[in-house]
């Protein structure tokens, strides 16, 4: 019955899993534009998803803040009770994962000294021992910081919270309420369990007054032992008046106060639910309205912030993208005017080439006629000038004088070609 009774904390629990779910997709999306932020949306995705509520139940010693507890989880005589100051350690009771190896119901002690190993059993008869005064161990329990209890408990898992027993408001020892004053500010909610016979004396006003700065966290539990709000509405109604009136006298306006019996809904009394079919409802919008829903905004509006900057810092790449492919335009356009000027040139020049050739063509053309008219000038002149006597020797004489003339002639040529060809470079070059 109670684990349905919450219904709108599981449902809040999976709004949060999808906040927290969209967020790591922000991470991967940021991954490959901003590694630091990336890291940044991956933490907060971490925090979130670690949280739970935090629930202390407190009040004066014989209150039944314990009784409430075991109430809640529908396990009597889980946590041990008794007439006299009894919690001496705080206690969390957290959610079990099923699926974790070793998933067996156990606690852990948690010790002051860093350098002493905590204490690990799955004998939960031996919690006791640790966590009362009762048990006759004040030495060990004063040595002890906190204790987590690992339960198998359907209602811790889905509502999403961690109860914690506190020692008793105005108990013998000081340190017992010293914890939990300093345990207040670090709850979500807290659940102050008190009675109108006897009502709310000195140490818990005092308490209350202590813990003006939260009091927004707190939900008041009238532990109706004596069962008055089983009267009629208006009587049970007075009943109420009357302890917000007790309550007042702390400065408190207006305290949220429900009736409870968790004794009677422990021991399963017909026809009564001890008052949590209305109670379980109201403080799962107490936790919603006053934290979760705070700490939901939170995050979402840092999941808009980071999806701000990113979109800031896309648009900014994609500017400077379009910047850059605004110069690279230009530039292939430069370049493409570059190429074709040079192409031009290069046909120019190709083109002054074959024409500087075709002239020397010509011209060589031209000079090997007058070669061979100057062989045959040669000729004529050398056999003209021989005697008779000489006739003999003029092959050999002709040959010299045709040699003679071919040399001279081949090497004006090649003067007057490299000529040729180092002003055809020179033009070049110039026009490079």
């Amino acid at each position: 019955m109670l684990s349905t009774a919450i219904e709108r904390l599981p449902a809040f629990q999976d709004r949060k899993q999808r906040l927290v779910e969209l967020l790591y997709r922000l991470a991967a999306f940021a991954d490959s534009y901003d590694p630091d932020r990336a890291a940044a949306i991956r933490q907060a995705a971490a925090d979130l998803n670690a949280l739970i509520f935090n629930v202390a139940v407190i009040g004066e010693f014989n209150r039944g803040k314990t009784t409430l507890i075991n109430a809640l989880l529908g396990r009597p005589g889980l946590l041990t009770t008794a007439p006299i100051p009894n919690t001496a350690a705080l206690t969390r009771l957290l959610a079990l994962d099923p699926e974790a190896a070793g998933s067996a119901e156990h606690f852990r002690v948690v010790f002051r000294d860093p350098a002493r190993a905590a204490f690990v059993s799955d004998d939960l008869a031996q919690l006791a021992a640790f966590s009362s005064d009762a048990a006759g161990q004040p030495s060990d329990v004063a040595s002890i910081d906190h204790i987590d209890l690992f339960l198998d408990s359907d209602f811790l898992r889905r509502s999403g919270m961690v109860l914690i027993d506190t020692p008793g408001l105005g108990a013998l020892s000081q340190a017992h309420q010293d914890i939990t004053e300093r345990l207040i500010p670090t709850v979500h909610a807290a659940l102050f369990v008190f009675m109108v016979d006897p009502p709310p004396g000195a140490t818990e006003l005092a308490f209350l007054r202590f813990s003006q700065r939260y009091i927004s966290r707190f939900l008041f539990v009238l532990n109706d032992k004596q069962q008055l709000l089983r009267q009629s509405p208006a009587e049970a109604e007075a009943v109420l008046a009357y302890a917000r009136r007790l309550l007042s006298a702390a400065g408190i306006d207006s305290p949220p106060v429900t009736g409870l019996n968790p004794g009677a809904f422990l021991r399963g009394m017909a026809d009564d639910d001890g008052g949590f079919g209305a109670f379980l409802p109201l403080l799962a919008d107490f936790l919603i309205a006053g934290q979760g829903r705070a700490l939901l905004w939170d995050a979402l509006h840092k999941a808009e912030q980071h999806g701000a900057a990113l979109d800031t810092r896309l648009l900014r790449q994609i500017d400077d993208t379009a910047r850059d492919n605004d110069q690279l335009r230009a530039a292939l356009a430069r370049l493409s005017v570059q190429t074709a000027a040079l192409d031009n040139r290069r046909l120019g020049l190709l083109a002054r080439v074959d024409n500087e050739l075709g002239a020397l063509t010509d011209q060589l053309v031209a000079e090997i006629d007058s070669l061979q008219q100057q062989i045959e000038r040669t000729a004529s002149e050398t056999i003209d000038r021989a005697t008779i006597g000489a006739l003999r020797t003029i092959p050999t004489g002709l040959s010299e004088a045709i040699q003679g003339a071919v040399s001279g002639w081949l090497r004006d040529k090649s003067i007057w070609l490299n000529g040729r060809a180092s002003a055809l470079y020179q033009q070049i070059v110039d026009d490079l």
